[in-house]
């Protein structure tokens, strides 16, 4: 009687072993790269609704609303009444006894490369229609792979859009 051993052999082992690491290597890169395009949309998405905040605070209170942007170093924007706060300040940009600051910190990847909106860079929304006349422009954000840019039109208008190739839901510029 003959014995038969089951089982599996060295080179059968290191195949499988090599195949595993090619799928490994290739899901983690695939998942860095999602998430610094997921920073980038939460970057740019948090910028539409901070300007929108903005506006909704100037039609409803009935008064000018100030947004602040500091490009340089801490990249951040803010909110105020005035004219002039400063972001990286503490309690600087206040309204309604309320801080109102937007850290692009928050987003590791993300830089702020251009901001179009004057020297210094600001933008302010009038009452009672929240348009930002004379205070256009736009902020643009990339995480080296791909760049989207938040417009804001004499309007009062806030959009986003892509300079590099789209990707969804974004439009080109």
């Amino acid at each position: 009687m003959q014995q038969t051993e089951a089982g599996r052999s060295l080179i059968e082992l290191l195949i499988c072993l090599t195949v595993l690491s090619i799928l490994l290597v290739k899901g983690v890169s695939s998942y860095a790269s999602m998430q610094k395009r997921q920073h980038l949309i939460g970057a740019a998405q948090d910028s539409y609704f901070f300007l929108q905040r903005a506006r909704s605070e100037s039609i409803r209170n009935n008064r000018t609303i100030y947004v602040v942007i500091q490009p340089l170093g801490a990249s951040c924007l803010g909110l105020s009444e005035q004219p002039g706060c400063q972001c990286n300040t503490s309690q600087s940009c206040v309204i309604d006894q309320q801080q109102n600051v937007l850290y692009y910190s928050a987003y590791p990847s993300v830089t702020l490369t251009k901001v179009s909106f004057g020297n210094p860079p600001q933008s302010r929304f009038l009452p009672p229609r929240g348009m930002a006349t004379g205070f256009a422009g736009s902020l643009q954000l990339t995480n080296g792979e791909h760049t989207l840019k938040v417009l804001l039109s004499n309007m009062g208008r806030v959009r986003i859009c892509t300079t590099t190739p789209p990707f969804s839901p974004f439009k080109s510029c």
